[in-house]
């Protein structure tokens, strides 16, 4: 599903986004394609305790972008075992930014 417009930022904790959930699953099959090569960031991601889970994320600038909030510290969980991430074709797949 290519995006018209650039995803908003992850701002809350907790946040949990499982592409793994879907019928049928498997991975690859759900997949966020930018529209254009190097279309910003895929997820954006500025909060504690965040997962993201099964996607393909294609044809960004940086699939996973982590952004410093106000905490020094924060996690974020990208994808596990069983729901794993696909990045293909990104400039970057997982970009850490303060």
């Amino acid at each position: 599903m290519p995006p018209s417009t650039i995803l908003p930022t992850i701002f809350d904790a907790g946040t949990i986004i499982d592409a793994s959930t879907q019928p049928g699953f498997y991975p690859g099959i759900i997949e966020l394609k930018s529209p254009s090569q190097n279309f910003g960031n895929g997820f954006t991601i500025s909060a504690n305790n965040v997962h993201i889970f099964g996607f393909k994320v294609t044809g960004f600038g940086t699939g996973v972008r982590m952004s410093k909030n106000s905490s020094p510290y924060h996690t974020v969980y990208i994808g596990q075992v069983g729901k794993g991430n696909i990045f293909y074709n990104n400039a970057f797949g997982v970009g850490m930014y303060g």
